[in-house]
């Protein structure tokens, strides 16, 4: 779903997320800084750990519409970006083709 290239910041995700409650996480961006791409997905420990994620995937959208903010396409990408839920799970998908982006993750459960 993303024209470039994604490479995992899983390092950076404790620094960009305060999500304190995972089980698991993966954390993927795109590899030109001048692209807004990003996969996030998160395996909270408890469904009310489900809250603070969507919150902490919103305010990282934010902080990025402002770093991006001279890159008009990246902004629309930012404020298209989706989020959805399924069980524990919590994804994050800022992307070139949204559609494709919400069958793929229709067809693995997610709302």
């Amino acid at each position: 779903t993303c024209n470039e290239g994604l490479y995992e910041f899983n390092e950076y995700f404790n620094k960009d997320f305060s999500i304190p409650y995972v089980t698991e996480y993966i954390y993927l961006e795109a590899t030109d800084i001048s692209d807004a791409n990003q996969v996030t997905i998160v395996l909270c420990n408890e469904e009310s750990d489900i809250a603070q994620a969507l919150t902490s995937f919103r305010d990282n959208i934010d902080y990025n519409i402002g770093i991006y903010n001279n890159y008009p396409l990246e902004v629309e990408k930012l404020e298209n970006a989706i989020i959805k839920t399924y069980g524990l799970y919590a994804v994050l998908c800022i992307c070139d083709d949204y559609s494709k982006a919400n069958t793929i993750l229709q067809e693995y459960g997610f709302d």
